[in-house]
């Protein structure tokens, strides 16, 4: 019996591609445009089953990070699986390679391949996460924000643990929107910012939301440490955690790691969560492989001895 190899695209190569983004980032229309939901009576077309969904995620993306946290404290491993796109990317998207392993479900070497078996030449944003269904070999959600509600509520029936208490509900979709805002999205508009003055804005946008909520926490702690706003919460301080004590300020690394919020993600991590990956935060300056400014600090960092210097991910 032969076995196929499984399935590579060739490395990320924004020299020979291009830069992700442009056509396919700044496209008018939603950016998110698959919006299908999983219910356990199936009233929204998309039926809880075992074994039928997967979710494509990657180890650098924060939104994909919430929802396999999602999946594997509703103890959903054996329900929905997972895989892993590549780290690097140009203008192709995300890909599959030996980093992180193939395609499991369909073989695919570009993420691309499914948001076109989805919707035939689909020209929009490709991300993830990307919830798929192996039924219809057709993409349910690339919705971040809703996949991983569908995930804790829609199958209760095999989860182990209730990620979305009724009684609770209202308050986590009232806190969530802010938490979103200012931290979550709130770290990638400072590693993205242009310039200086607005790297220096929305710094201290994002700092002003830590030390509120850290204040919040003085008074009323965190009602369940297990529903999704709360891993929400814990998961920024966490990644930015990650991230080695030199390619941060005195400032950041003190609100990262201080303070209640900051307990709150070295409690996460202490027990046995998923794998946290870093978030830039570096100042603005010159990258040395394309000459425009971003805050890509591994372009800039001299390589150590006999390794080769890190290409700017960012540019």
């Amino acid at each position: 019996m032969t076995t196929q190899a499984p399935a590579y695209a060739s490395p990320a190569d924004v020299a020979a591609h291009g830069p992700y983004g442009p056509g396919r980032t700044d496209r008018p229309g939603p950016r998110y445009p698959f919006q299908g939901r999983i219910s356990a009576d199936g009233s929204g077309g998309h039926p809880a089953e075992p074994g039928r969904y997967h979710v494509y995620a990657s180890y650098t993306c924060p939104w994909a990070q919430r929802a396999v946290i999602v999946r594997d404290l509703a103890g959903l491993r054996e329900v929905v699986s997972v895989s892993y796109v590549d780290d690097d990317r140009d203008a192709r998207g995300w890909a599959f390679r030996e980093r992180r392993g193939p395609d499991p479900v369909n073989g695919f070497t570009l993420l691309a391949e499914a948001y076109d078996a989805t919707e035939p030449g689909y020209p929009g944003h490709i991300s993830v996460p990307v919830l798929w269904d192996r039924r219809t070999r057709r993409i349910v959600s690339n919705d971040f924000a809703r996949i991983p509600v569908d995930l804790g509520t829609g199958f209760a029936e095999w989860a182990t643990e209730n990620l979305y208490p009724e009684d609770l509900r209202a308050e986590i979709e009232a806190q969530d929107e802010e938490i979103a805002r200012d931290l979550s999205q709130g770290v990638h508009l400072v590693a993205g910012a242009a310039t200086q003055e607005e790297y220096e804005r929305r710094r201290a946008g994002v700092a002003a939301a830590l030390d509120r909520l850290d204040a919040r926490l003085a008074t009323r702690p965190l009602p369940d440490p297990r529903v999704p706003r709360d891993h929400r919460l814990r998961r920024v301080p966490a990644r930015r955690q990650a991230r080695p004590a030199g390619r941060r300020s005195g400032a950041d690394r003190g609100r990262a790691t201080r303070g209640r919020l900051g307990r709150a993600a070295r409690t996460r991590g202490a027990r046995g969560g998923a794998r946290v990956t870093e978030v830039s935060w570096g100042s603005p300056s010159r990258c040395r492989d394309s000459g425009r400014t971003c805050t890509e600090r591994s372009s800039r960092r001299r390589p150590r001895r006999g390794r080769p210097r890190t290409p700017c991910r960012t540019c």
